[in-house]
C-alpha cells in the first residue's frame, strides 16, 4: 500500500497497476436531518486504510429477482469520497481535478458504484478522479423546516469539495484547476453547486461538465415539494432508516397533478430559497454573477427520453412505433436539450465561456440508440458494461474508439478549458 500525507492526516492507498486508489475516506459526518460537519482522517484510523468503496447512501433499490441490489454496502455515514490517480504521478506535477457526481433521480445510485470505475479515464488522460457519495431522498434532498432542512445532499457535496480543496494536492492534483462533472441528476447536482453559498468564492470549482441534466426542474420544485413533505410528515425522525429509503423509492414518479409531468418524474432535488441556494427571485442574478469565473461544457444524448419511454410491442404496428419515437423526441428535446442550449445562452450572455453539445452512442437500430445512460459506457470503460442492452448491436472496438476519444474531450476540457473539436467526429458528438 502506498502512504499519502494529506493536511487531515495519513491514509494508506491501494497500488493497482498504472493507477492507485484512495477508497472510502470520509469527508464529513452528519447525524440524520443535520448539518455535515468536517472530519480528520485521525478520528477514523492512524493511518486511515483507504481500500474499502464508499457506501451507498440509504436507498431501496430492486433487482430482477425482487431483491435490494447495490454494488456497495448501504449506510446512513455515506459522506465519502475515493480517489484515483496516476501511479507515477511526481511530487511537483499538478494535474487536472475531476469530481464526479453520480446521478439516480436523487435517490438511487452511489459514488463508488462499480460502473463508474474511473480507472481508464485516468489511466489515459492522466488527470485526477475523486467520486463522491453523498445524501439521498428523504434524507438528503427533501425537507424545508428546522427540524429537517432541505439541501442537506447538497451541503455533503460542498464539505467533499471543501475537502478536496485542501488535500487533493496530496494525490498529485492540482487545487487551482478542479472540474466537476455529473450525469443525470448528478449533472443536476453540478449546476446548483454554482450557485451554493461559498462553492465559487472560495475556489472550489473552475470548470463544469453537465451531462444529461434536467436542469430546468429545479424551477418548478417549490409546490411538489411542499405536498411530499406533508405526505411524509408521519414517518417519525427516528425510524429505522429502511422506512425513508423505501417512502422515498415509492414517491421516485408522484402526480403530476402538482405540478406538471416532468417534475413529478424527478420530484427529488434541491430547493431554492432554503440554504445554501438563494431565492427564486435571485437566481437570474446569481447566475450572471458567477459566469464569467466559470467554464462550462453542458450537453445532453440524442434520444434520451428512449430510456424512459418503453418500447411498443411489435404487435401493436408500426402506428405504435412513431407514437413512441415523438415521445421520446418531445421527452429529449424538452427535458435535456434545449435547457442545456438556453443554459449556454444564458451563460455566454452574462460573458462566460459555455458550449453545449449532443451525443450519439450505441447501434441505431437499438431502441435504446443515444438514450440515457448510454455514454456512461464509454466515460467509464469496464467490464460491468458488457452485456448491457442501452449497448446491443455496437460493436466493442467501435466503443472503445468512440470512448477514447470522448474521454480525452473532456479531459483536455478539464485541463485547459478548450474544446477538442477535431475528435467531434470520433466521438460522434456535435458542438453548438
Amino acid at each position: 500500500m502506498r502512504p499519502v500525507e494529506t493536511p487531515v492526516g495519513t491514509l494508506l492507498a491501494v497500488e493497482d497497476g498504472a493507477v492507485v486508489r484512495a477508497s472510502g475516506i470520509p469527508y464529513a459526518r452528519a447525524e440524520r436531518f443535520r448539518y455535515p460537519r468536517s472530519v480528520r482522517l485521525a478520528d477514523f484510523g492512524d493511518p486511515f486504510v483507504a481500500d474499502s468503496p464508499a457506501p451507498a447512501a440509504p436507498q431501496f433499490l430492486r433487482g430482477k429477482d425482487g431483491d435490494i441490489r447495490q454494488s456497495v454496502l448501504m449506510s446512513e455515514e455515506c459522506q465519502n469520497l475515493s480517489i484515483v490517480f496516476p501511479a507515477d504521478v511526481a511530487p511537483s506535477e499538478k494535474l487536472p481535478v475531476m469530481v464526479y457526481f453520480h446521478g439516480g433521480s436523487y435517490v438511487v445510485g452511489s459514488g463508488d458504484g462499480a460502473r463508474y470505475n474511473p480507472v481508464r479515464l485516468v489511466a489515459d488522460e492522466r488527470v485526477v478522479v475523486v467520486t463522491v457519495t453523498y445524501r439521498l431522498g428523504l434524507l438528503g434532498f427533501l425537507g424545508g423546516s428546522k427540524e429537517r432542512p432541505a439541501n442537506l445532499g447538497l451541503l455533503d457535496a460542498r464539505e467533499a469539495l471543501r475537502w478536496v480543496k485542501q488535500n487533493i494536492s496530496a494525490f498529485g492534483g492540482d487545487s487551482e484547476n478542479i472540474t466537476l462533472f455529473g450525469q443525470s441528476a448528478g449533472g443536476d447536482l453540478v449546476t446548483q453547486l454554482l450557485l451554493a453559498e461559498g462553492v465559487v468564492d472560495e475556489g472550489l470549482v473552475h470548470r463544469t461538465i453537465c451531462q444529461s441534466a434536467p436542469i430546468e426542474l429545479v424551477n418548478r420544485k417549490q409546490k411538489l415539494a411542499a405536498a411530499m413533505v406533508k405526505k411524509t410528515s408521519d414517518i417519525p425522525a427516528d425510524a429505522p432508516v429502511e422506512i425513508f429509503a423505501e417512502r422515498g423509492w415509492k414517491m421516485l414518479v408522484q402526480s403530476p397533478i402538482y405540478d406538471g409531468l416532468y417534475s413529478a418524474m424527478m420530484p427529488f432535488g434541491t430547493l431554492y430559497g432554503h440554504y445554501p441556494l438563494p431565492n427564486v427571485e435571485q437566481v437570474e442574478d446569481a447566475w450572471k454573477k458567477i459566469a464569467q469565473r466559470v467554464d462550462v461544457l453542458i450537453g445532453a444524448n440524442m434520444r434520451e427520453s428512449a430510456y424512459f419511454v418503453p418500447q411498443p410491442p411489435k404487435y401493436l404496428g408500426k402506428m405504435a412505433q412513431k407514437v413512441a419515437e415523438l415521445l421520446v423526441e418531445k421527452g429529449s428535446c424538452e427535458m435535456y436539450i434545449e435547457p442545456a442550449r438556453r443554459f449556454v445562452r444564458r451563460h455566454r450572455a452574462a460573458g462566460g465561456n459555455a458550449t453545449s453539445y449532443l451525443l450519439r452512442v450505441g447501434h441505431p437500430l437499438n431502441y435504446h440508440y443515444s438514450a440515457h445512460c448510454t455514454e456512461l459506457a464509454l466515460l467509464f470503460e469496464n467490464s460491468c458494461w458488457d452485456g448491457d442492452k442501452l449497448l446491443a448491436g455496437s460493436y466493442p472496438n467501435e466503443r472503445a474508439e468512440q470512448g477514447r476519444a470522448l474521454r480525452a474531450i473532456w479531459a483536455e476540457f478539464a485541463r485547459s478549458g478548450v474544446i477538442r473539436s477535431e475528435l467531434a467526429e470520433r466521438a460522434r458528438i456535435e458542438f453548438a
